[in-house]
């Protein structure tokens, strides 16, 4: 299975490497700043921090605790640290905020990465910066695998008595592809579906990176992505059992005309039309994101289309908290490797911060 998402990624030079390894001194500014420690959180965030401050350190027990659960634990586990602040994070509605700040190794390229959470432990900002490869990565590729991670609610702290070691993963996932009932078939669907709407989303940045630059996406790699949405139309056909034949058959149908409109946006990058692919792939954004998204559904649940999906993922065995890159986590092509360090950290932290 190769994974959905809003932008996610904004690089600030703010910081340096190491940042937070020494102890965590007393706000460098007067509240209502977004700086603390030489770092400045509220533009690395991009968030209007208000009363900004340290808050308490993780006990020892909680780090031994993730470093338990994930394959690859990070090598700076130790040197996380936790900030508290206010902010606006829906229109005129303000909440108290936890801020983890973990600096990553230099085989994760380095920088920080930072996981905002709401009062209810919910991730509602992914961010990393000072990462040189991440800074270098103008096709949006790093951006789509950071945004899974702050994606409607979809993510959050993970409780102690909740988490599922890599090993448990590791059983999860072939007790999973080992279930020959109809339920697991969905289920895998329903997993599949995912980790394909975040590869229809780096492609939509990928091209519009591109051609925005001047330059065309490659006609191998578009004829890919043409194969790809042969897949979602087998996907719409598949979902019947969940959503019903009215909303099969439209999903099947813009399934068919995105298919349709990549056609053209090869033969306009064949031809090195820069200006008629940025048309083309914003018409396919409306008609294939915008129209499937919207599509109204009589089986799957309450709401349209996507939040009746969503929120039927814990009744068909849908997990969020393993952080398997394949399974539960998107990756930019050719770095599972490097994607699966990323998600431990990322569950790492998220495991410390349920343990308190």
């Amino acid at each position: 299975m190769s994974m959905l998402s809003i932008p996610a990624i904004r690089i600030a030079h703010m910081c340096a490497y190491g940042m937070l390894a020494v102890m965590v001194a007393a706000c460098s500014s007067a509240p209502g700043s977004g700086s603390i420690d030489g770092i400045d959180l509220g533009l690395n965030t991009e968030l209007h921090l208000k009363d900004l401050r340290p808050g308490a350190h993780p006990d020892a027990s909680a780090f031994d605790r993730a470093r338990g659960l994930v394959s690859s634990a990070p090598s700076h586990l130790d040197s996380l640290r936790v900030y508290t602040a206010r902010a606006e994070v829906d229109e005129g509605e303000t909440a108290s905020l936890n801020i983890w700040v973990l600096p990553l190794s230099e085989s994760e390229g380095g920088g920080m990465l930072a996981l905002v959470t709401d009062p209810d432990g919910v991730v509602i900002r992914s961010r990393v910066w000072d990462n040189e490869d991440f800074n270098a990565d103008l096709e949006g590729a790093w951006e789509t695998f950071w945004s899974q991670f702050e994606y409607d609610g979809s993510r959050g702290v993970i409780a102690a008595d909740h988490a599922l070691s890599s090993a448990d993963v590791d059983t999860l996932l072939s007790n999973l592809n080992a279930d020959t009932t109809a339920t697991g078939a969905l289920t895998r669907l329903m997993y599949e579906h995912r980790l394909i709407m975040y590869d229809n989303n780096y492609l939509l940045r990928r091209s519009m990176a591109l051609s925005g630059g001047e330059r065309v996406p490659p006609l191998d790699w578009i004829d890919a992505n043409r194969d790809m949405y042969r897949r979602i139309g087998e996907i719409g056909i598949e979902l019947r059992p969940i959503i019903g034949d009215s909303a099969s058959i439209k999903y099947v149908a813009v399934a068919e005309e995105s298919s349709e409109i990549l056609t053209l946006v090869a033969e306009d990058a064949a031809a090195s039309r820069g200006d008629a692919v940025v048309e083309r792939m914003q018409a396919f954004r409306r008609r294939s994101c915008g129209a499937c998204h919207g599509i109204k559904n009589h089986s799957a649940g309450t709401g349209k289309l996507k939040d009746a999906l969503f929120g039927r993922m814990d009744e068909f065995g849908v997990r969020l908290d393993l952080f398997r890159a394949g399974l539960d986590v998107w990756s930019p092509p050719g770095e599972a490797d490097r994607s699966q360090r990323m998600a431990d950290a990322v569950k790492a932290v998220l495991v410390v911060a349920g343990s308190g």
